[in-house]
């Protein structure tokens, strides 16, 4: 059930026609196309904060994410995300990390809409991300 609560929470904030995906353990990636850095940024921030009203047995939720724009196709994307997650979770969680960068709070010039994908994972000690072809949907309907 709890796992459940997190895709609604995680799934409320994304976009009409962006997806949200479990890669495995307590671990998502959404797929967005036509989003600039700047709007993935923002969705993961939002994604972010959403769950710090998620009661778990021993404190609130939290996760870090890992966000990477560009072309490149889903595949690439996908691996920057979760490197970039892989970042946020060394440099203390409950953050957004972007891919090529040490923060989301970078200034440098944003890319125009092509294709995001977030890596997002609340808790710790989950497992290694599946490869893409083993990606499946979360049943979480949108709120609203």
């Amino acid at each position: 059930m709890l796992l459940i609560e997190v895709a609604r929470t995680l799934r409320a904030q994304l976009r009409a026609g962006d997806q949200l995906l479990r890669i495995g353990g307590d671990e998502f990636v959404s797929i967005m196309d036509g989003t600039s850095e700047d709007e993935a940024i923002a969705i993961a921030e939002r994604m972010r904060l959403s769950l710090h009203g998620v009661a778990l047995p021993h404190g609130r939720a939290r996760i870090s994410a890992g966000v990477a724009a560009g072309g490149g196709g889903v595949h690439a994307l996908w691996l920057a995300a979760d490197e970039a997650l892989s970042r946020a979770k060394q440099e203390g969680r409950d953050r957004v990390v972007v891919a090529g960068e040490r923060s989301a709070l970078s200034s440098r010039a944003r890319t125009a809409p092509s294709s995001s994908a977030v890596a997002a994972a609340p808790g710790s000690g989950a497992a290694p991300p599946a490869p893409p072809s083993a990606y499946h949907t979360v049943a979480a309907p949108r709120a609203g």
